[in-house]
């Protein structure tokens, strides 16, 4: 649910740069607590900003969910980006895919979505063979970012993120969804090759969350 002033909240980070993104925070409930990522009652402050200046730091960033932010129409309609039917984790590749458009972005320290996570959820749900749809939904970005010339342009930005989302971070979410891992090593192995054939030299591990480590 939102805050009641969420779209205020956005109405503030649009007016301070026309910017092409705006995206705030979220609040978390896991039912037995909750984890708060931001100021929720506060007045809204932009905490980061990115422009065409470093378009290699807004391909990196991380702009919370596609449910948290707000995105110049003109920039969607006009390139045809738009999410993956038939696919759970279809954010994975629409969230990606849309900052290659962007020429500006805002984050704003304020919470404006509230999410209730619970076991029967589509992501958590237990064993779910949509599961390994984020797999499908990453090799379709990567698939397009190099045929649209994105990967060879941001390169390194995008191996990074594909080793922590694509990799470590689908171990991550089989591990605790799943009774058994499902048989994909060679799969996403293959993919990490085939896109970054040099990984193993030119992959900087320092920045993985300790949650994955």
């Amino acid at each position: 649910w939102l805050e009641p002033d969420a779209l205020q909240t956005y109405k503030f980070g649009i007016g301070e740069g026309s910017y092409d993104i705006v995206s705030a925070k979220s609040e978390e409930s896991y039912g037995y607590g909750i984890s708060y990522n931001g100021t929720s009652h506060a007045d809204p402050v932009i905490e980061r900003r990115y422009d065409e200046s470093c378009p290699e730091d807004l391909i990196a960033a991380d702009l919370g969910y596609v449910c948290t932010a707000v995105y110049k129409k003109s920039m969607v309609t006009g390139n045809g980006i738009w999410f993956p039917e038939h696919l759970a984790y279809e954010d994975i590749y629409w969230q990606r895919m849309i900052k290659f458009y962007a020429k500006s972005a805002a984050m704003i320290d304020k919470v404006t979505l509230h999410h209730y996570i619970h076991e029967e959820s589509t992501i958590n749900k237990r064993n779910a063979p949509h599961q390994t749809d984020r797999l499908t939904a990453y090799e379709r970005y990567l698939e397009e970012s190099k045929d649209k010339g994105f990967l060879e342009k941001y390169y390194r930005q995008i191996m990074n993120d594909a080793m922590e989302t694509y990799f470590f971070n689908s171990y991550f979410a089989f591990f605790i969804n799943m009774d058994n891992t499902p048989d994909v090593y060679n799969r996403m192995r293959s993919t990490i090759f085939t896109y970054f054939p040099d990984w193993e030299t030119a992959y900087d591990d320092s920045q993985i969350p300790m949650i994955f480590q």
